[in-house]
């Protein structure tokens, strides 16, 4: 429980009530670029129900190739088939170990054909 004091009063904000993140997705799911392209991936937060709860902001983001930067933001740099990850470090419900909870997608990059 966490008590905020406001001027002379205190507000109490029950964080048992806060869904806690229990799935990462990753949108899109996969993409086809050409080389030099660029998408904007983003992570959508799930509970352990399967209710979606927010758009994970302060995801960390990762990428096998290419470059990926802290909003999502991916550059295909690099010719290939490559996994995208967004990574959020959470307590689950009851318990007081972080976890990091892991969501992926794929981007494939290909170079353009030359013209015939």
């Amino acid at each position: 429980m966490t008590i905020y004091f406001a001027s002379t009063s205190a507000l109490v904000a029950d964080e048992s009530e806060t869904p806690k993140v229990q799935t990462i997705r990753v949108y899109p799911f996969h993409s086809n670029l050409l080389y030099g392209g660029d998408i904007r991936f983003k992570a959508f937060a799930y509970d352990k129900d399967d209710n979606f709860i927010r758009i994970l902001t302060e995801a960390q983001w990762s990428t096998t190739g290419g470059i990926i930067d802290s909003t999502g933001w991916y550059v295909a740099n690099v010719s290939g088939f490559h996994t995208i990850q967004a990574t959020h470090n959470t307590f689950p419900d009851g318990s007081s170990e972080m976890v990091t909870v892991i969501g992926s997608a794929t981007v494939d990059v290909e170079y353009p054909r030359p013209p015939r």
